[in-house]
């Protein structure tokens, strides 16, 4: 049977963490191995993790001596992985019961496969217009840029969940993330991939689970965080024109929302191409859009 393993970083969220164990050792394909990284999670919840699957056969748990952040943590994870497949998953989401039956079907020669997401939220104080949005830019009338043909403009633009990929060990493993970023870091991982010229595959099924709640890290990331994330898009002499202009328009608006008028000038960059800023504007007033319908 094909070899599958799931990296799971975790630090201090043990209900969520055990939702998301479950939706792997759920699966109707079976895993060889879930390697549970702990960042130093404080001793009560280690002592939560080790009590439930301490035993576990296929369940491991690498805890670390000091908190590194996740893009640390997922590099260890990968490395102490044996299997051929590879997903990375974080604690507060969760997989569908049959992505890697399903995912293992549809990967043929490509090296990184990417299904649909499922968005939900637990947290009935968030704006059912917010979460509505993300449905639709999830969906597959929100995609402008086909995964399969332009990986890097899809990337940029969409921002598929990190768990949505499924892939060949041996790829995931040729590049490691940057533990400098502190924002993005998984699409930086993917867009990496992407130039090093590795064949992505959008699949047209549901299997990842994406949970919306207050505390998840790209809500909390702080603006300079993001803006190292998109500094280092814009000024990657390898990504085409279009590429850039996506990371400049998504950058400039952030910061307007946020009143940060420095990267004002990134957005008015952005205008330089006007067929590429027109496209995107109409993407994401069709975004904003999505969240008033019924």
């Amino acid at each position: 049977m094909t070899s599958v393993s799931v990296v799971i970083p975790t630090r201090n969220r043990y209900d969520y963490l055990k939702m998301a164990v479950e939706s792997v050792l759920s699966q109707t394909h079976p895993v060889m191995e879930v390697i549970i990284v702990d960042d130093a999670s404080n001793t009560e919840v280690a002592s939560k993790m080790a009590a439930r699957w301490g035993d576990h056969p296929i369940v491991s748990i690498h805890t670390l001596p000091e908190c590194s952040g996740v893009s640390y943590a997922r590099n260890v994870g990968k490395q102490l992985s044996t299997s051929d497949y590879l997903i990375l998953l974080d604690d507060d989401d969760m997989i569908l019961p049959d992505m890697i039956e399903k995912c293992l079907e549809e990967m043929g020669a490509h090296d990184i496969v990417g299904c649909r997401i499922r968005m939900i939220s637990d947290d009935v104080g968030l704006s059912k217009k917010m979460i509505k949005r993300y449905r639709w830019g999830y969906s597959k009338s929100a995609e402008l840029y086909a995964l399969d043909s332009r990986p890097l403009d899809h990337l940029l633009l969409h921002a598929p969940s990190i768990h949505s990929f499924f892939g060949r060990a041996e790829v995931m493993k040729s590049i490691d993330f940057d533990e400098q970023l502190q924002y993005g870091e998984d699409l930086d991982y993917w867009l990496r991939l992407a130039r090093e010229g590795y064949s992505f595959h959008k699949v047209e099924f549901e299997g990842a689970i994406y949970r919306m709640h207050r505390k998840n890290a790209s809500g909390l990331a702080l603006y300079n965080q993001k803006r190292g994330y998109y500094e280092k898009q814009i000024n990657n002499h390898k990504l085409s024109v279009t590429s850039i202009n996506i990371a400049l328009f998504k950058f400039g608006l952030m910061s307007i929302f946020q009143w940060e008028l420095r990267g004002i000038p990134m957005f008015l960059t952005a205008m330089a191409s006007p067929a590429s800023f027109l496209r995107h504007s109409l993407f994401f007033i069709r975004f904003l859009l999505a969240g008033i319908r019924h």
